[in-house]
């Protein structure tokens, strides 16, 4: 039980997960592609044979990850640090 805590608390490679917003959208979106990609195809037939409850609330749960993604991508759009400029190497000499 312990060993799937920590394994839990890390991201890709085992690389340590971040709360930053490229992280954030990233998961997010990898979120909703999942979930929408089991509702259509050969996939989609489990989905399909779902009650209308379960659907609904299955979309509801894609739509309120969608919104998530949407706010993450807005609430940082404006507030992202500026690029820094670059000195060309005629002026470092």
């Amino acid at each position: 039980m312990v060993e799937a805590t920590a394994s839990a608390a890390q991201g890709v490679n085992g690389c340590p997960l971040r709360d930053n917003p490229v992280d954030r959208i990233a998961r997010l979106s990898a979120k909703v592609a999942a979930l929408i990609e089991a509702t259509y195809g050969s996939s989609g037939e489990s989905f399909r044979e779902l009650n209308e409850t379960m659907q609904d609330n299955y979309m509801w749960t894609v739509a309120d990850l969608a919104g998530e993604l949407h706010r993450t991508i807005y609430s940082h759009r404006w507030t992202a640090a500026p690029m820094r400029k670059t000195v060309s190497a005629e002026k470092l000499k």
